[in-house]
């Protein structure tokens, strides 16, 4: 069988990290699969199959930047001399990180890149800005990059026209998707009331709460409650916002969950107001729960344009709009998740065994 390695972050709980975990214990039936881990920590390593190999691969971040880079490099060094070309096929699936991305480029001349988020817009379109970020993790190096939406790939492929380029988004563990939405917890929902909820990380930069809170207020609709699921470094923000505007009623801060399948299946809407994405997974999740969803991204692979099914607004003054005219309504998509699999794993395999033409 074949070897092949992963390098990234954490498995704390995210978009990307639960993507990493289907699409491992999905390889991990055909080949050797290894994860490399800056920090081997997070919820989500119980989800790993046994049979993945994970071993930390943690840097220095020593104040002195003598002594750290001289750790780091002295590690690196021996890495390359135990570890260079390996594996049969490498990723770095952490876009940010230059440690994923040098030790991705060592150990196998079949590397890849894997981009989550279209850094275009991350940069605010400001191309020097775009273009220092890929060229400090070496992209021009690797033998593919793969972004998880069309989109992502064309703002990337303005700037970088002689890169290997293809468009392989994230896999949808359907299945475990709906076993864990029937599993009974104490529901927070108002029966008598609209429920709209947004699941992921709370930070403003990205994800553009601020846009959501105003919105949700202006348009003063006490027919509608706001649930929020998720933490990072803009909750306090957001618990502040809910107390000076007096909105304690009808926004509610649930905090983090491993499993919010129940909430999302019971719930009348799904809301994502971010400023930039790559695909994200709950587009998945909605999918997969038949969940109508609020969104300011409209993105699309292969296999799913999502513009085909949710409300995609671009102003504040559109969603101030929907949440006063706001009903409940029943959706049933038509999509055959195997068959996205399918397409799905089958075309980073094509990489794997090298038989990848760029698309």
């Amino acid at each position: 069988m074949k070897k092949i390695a992963f390098f990234s972050k954490n498995l704390e709980i995210g978009g990307m990290e639960k993507s990493l975990v289907v699409l491992l214990n999905e390889l991990s039936k055909k080949y050797i699969v290894y994860l490399y881990l800056e920090e081997k920590k997070g919820v989500l390593l119980d989800y790993i199959n046994n049979n993945i190999i994970v071993k930390e691969y943690r840097i220095s971040n020593c104040n002195y930047i003598v002594v750290r880079k001289f750790y780091n490099y002295f590690k690196r060094f021996f890495w390359k001399i135990f570890r260079r070309n390996f594996f049969d096929f490498s990723c770095s699936f952490a876009t940010y990180s230059i440690p994923c991305s040098k030790l991705s480029l060592i150990a196998s001349r079949n590397n890849c890149l894997y981009v989550h988020s279209d850094y275009y817009n991350y940069y605010e379109k400001n191309i020097n800005k775009m273009k220092n970020f890929f060229d400090s993790i070496n992209v021009s190096k690797f033998k593919s990059v793969i972004f998880v939406s069309n989109e992502s790939r064309y703002n990337f492929c303005k700037v970088y026209t002689n890169v290997n380029t293809t468009v392989i988004s994230n896999l949808v563990d359907y299945a475990n998707i709906i076993k864990l939405s029937q599993e009974k917890v104490d529901l927070k929902f108002e029966p008598n009331k609209i429920n709209i909820l947004y699941v992921g990380r709370l930070d403003n930069s990205s994800k553009n709460f601020q846009f959501l809170l105003e919105a949700f207020k202006k348009a003063n609709n006490k027919s509608l409650m706001l649930y929020i699921i998720g933490n990072g470094p803009y909750k306090s923000n957001i618990k502040t916002y809910i107390n000076d505007n007096h909105l304690n009623e009808n926004i509610k801060l649930l905090g983090e969950m491993v499993n919010p399948y129940p909430y999302i299946k019971n719930t009348d809407y799904l809301i994502l107001t971010s400023k930039y994405e790559g695909y994200p997974v709950i587009y998945n999740e909605a999918l997969v729960l038949n969940k109508q969803f609020i969104t300011t991204i409209s993105v699309s692979d292969h296999e799913i344009d999502v513009a085909n099914f949710f409300i995609i607004i671009k102003t504040k003054d559109e969603l101030i709009s929907l949440f006063k005219n706001l009903d409940k309504c029943s959706i049933n998509y038509k999509i055959d998740f195997e068959i996205v699999n399918k397409n799905r794993i089958n075309r980073l395999i094509d990489i794997i065994e090298e038989r990848q033409k760029n698309d």
